[in-house]
């Protein structure tokens, strides 16, 4: 069974079909508790006759904070069913979070979540979720959906800039969530391991897709009752999303009699991947390895597969790539510019930003600010962003290619590169550095040596707590440069 846009279908009459089908089978994994889709399909019934009283119309949207996982997942099942677009808040006050919030027609949250700038906010206490769970009550027919109904609300900023929506309609979700389900290759035994919430698109749509096939989703590493590699063997997990820093800081602590699971898929996201962090996750702990680039405004552009060392990637049938000038002139096959992306389940805009709008939205292109190459094959490799790139000594170069020497050869948890002009104008490079185990002065010894080659100037390397990331993983830069600053002491 496979969604169409347009059709009057949500993910909850897929649940319900599996639950007829296979009324055993389990959909949900967590809390030491296996959902079955009978059970699955029964509460997110009850959920819907309970938001039902919250006479949300068609079209209208709703944000959801909660940290129960389930209740989280059945409110926004019920939500759809019921015509409502969805949103998903953080327990961490955000500048996102103060966004979807003044946005939204309603507020479902928790106790801890903040409701400041709601239009409208109902608490989801525990009383509120018994009684949701069960009422016993059941739900009127489905609301009729059309391809241009909202579904889904996200948040996109990219690597700087402020939070940007952006509203994917029935026919864009509908896409994304087929795609995901081909890339994955998603079955009815395959088992799929959350690592982020449901505000991450990437794998709230995964999510989606694999429960669409019927396979099952495990929770218990997102909830934080799980490690990672415990919660991968604990669960027979066949597909996992992770970001590059969260496979290699997994790697790092992997027990040295670790047994590699049998069927395990790692699809790699968010952020640039090296080639040896790669290497060594399919040597201990995946038998394939996918790398994924995309975004949340127009969806994924390709996925690499193990077989593929060079950086590139194979683009998607239904999207159509083109590498261009400062100018938006094509650029010749091998040349480095800026990428550009159309996609069917592509969104038009920032309904919030119009100049946002006019600046990544042009003439049925969307501009991710990347900069890459496009060979005669559609195959695309990207370099880094536009907006990102580092001037070394006049030339242009992408900070993960020095982030990726120093995870090479140094024992950091983490890295971020960034550039300040000294008192001459030269920019100089400084180099971020998180780490928990080892002597300052051996990792500054091995970054040294990893540099030897390289015609870098002057340079710095400074300790901090972390590297600011955003929820998909990526480095923000802007908090990188201001934390460095503040640890040297450099005014911005």
């Amino acid at each position: 069974m496979t969604g169409y846009p347009g059709g009057n279908v949500t993910t909850a009459d897929f649940i319900a079909y599996h639950a007829a089908e296979r009324p055993d089978a389990v959909a949900l994994i967590g809390g030491g508790r296996a959902i079955t889709y009978a059970e699955f399909d029964r509460d997110i019934r009850e959920f819907t006759a309970k938001v039902q009283e919250l006479e949300l119309p068609r079209g209208s949207s709703a944000a959801v904070g909660c940290d129960d996982c389930y209740a989280h997942w059945l409110l926004l099942l019920a939500l759809e069913r019921r015509g409502v677009a969805t949103a998903s808040l953080i327990r961490a006050e955000s500048p996102g979070n103060i966004a979807l919030r003044a946005c939204v027609d309603c507020v479902l949250a928790a106790p801890g979540f903040s409701a400041a700038g709601a239009l409208r906010h109902l608490d989801l206490t525990a009383d509120w979720l018994r009684r949701a769970r069960g009422d016993g009550g059941d739900a009127a027919d489905a609301a009729p959906t059309g391809p241009e109904d909202p579904v889904r609300i996200l948040q996109s900023s990219g690597t700087t800039g402020a939070p940007k929506r952006v509203v994917l309609l029935r026919r864009m979700f509908e896409a994304r969530v087929r795609q995901f389900a081909a890339q994955f290759e998603f079955t009815s035994r395959s088992r799929y391991l959350l690592t982020a919430g449901p505000n991450v698109w990437h794998v709230y749509g995964v999510a989606t897709a694999c429960l669409r096939a019927g396979g099952a989703v495990a929770t218990d590493f997102v909830t934080g009752r799980l490690g990672l590699a415990e919660a991968l063997t604990a669960h027979g997990i066949t597909q996992v999303s992770l970001f590059p820093i969260m496979l290699k800081r997994m790697l790092e602590e992997l027990p040295r009699d670790f047994a590699k699971p049998p069927d395990l898929a790692i699809h790699s996201f968010g952020a640039p991947i090296t080639e040896a962090l790669r290497d060594l996750a399919l040597e201990r702990l995946a038998v394939d390895f996918y790398r994924n680039y995309g975004c949340n405004e127009a969806a994924a552009a390709f996925a690499s597969r193990t077989s593929r060392k060079d950086g590139f990637g194979t683009v998607w049938p239904d999207t159509t790539v083109e590498i261009v000038d400062d100018e938006d002139r094509p650029v010749p096959p091998g040349t480095v510019g800026r990428i550009r992306l159309r996609t069917p389940c592509m969104v038009e805009g920032y309904p919030d930003d119009p100049e946002a709008t006019r600046r990544h939205f042009k003439s049925g292109w969307f501009y991710p600010e990347d900069m890459g190459v496009l060979n005669k094959a559609r195959q695309l490799k990207v370099v880094g962003r536009r907006d990102e790139m580092l001037n070394i000594g006049g030339e242009k170069v992408p900070p993960d290619a020095f982030e990726s020497e120093v995870l090479k050869h140094a024992a950091v948890t983490d890295v971020g590169v960034c550039t300040f002009a000294n008192a001459s104008g030269v920019e100089e490079v400084y180099f971020a550095v998180s780490f928990t185990q080892g002597e300052t002065a051996e990792i500054l010894r091995r970054i040294s040596d990893a540099f030897k080659g390289f015609a870098l100037g002057a340079y710095y390397v400074v300790r901090l707590p972390s590297i600011p990331r955003n929820a998909n993983g990526k480095i923000e830069r802007d908090r990188l440069k201001e934390a460095v600053a503040a640890a040297v002491g450099i005014e911005m």
